[in-house]
């Protein structure tokens, strides 16, 4: 899929107002197709929390994600 194709999944999840934290928005077939919103199959807890351990190793940033929730409020 050629950039400007992949980036409709993101544009449509941001611009969607009904949309919800934590909803996936992808490719209608998979990996081609209009962008919907989409069930996600998985979501293995252990996995994303060592992602955002790397991340935050990696990038040298940290971020308390539950004081940021608070402040948007």
């Amino acid at each position: 899929m050629e950039p400007p194709q992949a980036a409709l999944s993101v544009v449509r999840a941001a611009a969607e107002t009904a949309a919800k934290g934590g909803e996936l928005y992808g490719p209608q077939w998979l990996t081609f197709g209009d962008p919907v919103r989409r069930r996600a199959i998985g979501r293995p807890r252990r996995a994303g929390e060592r992602l955002w351990s790397v991340s935050e190793r990696e990038t040298g940033e940290q971020f308390d994600v539950a004081a940021l929730v608070a402040e948007s409020r």
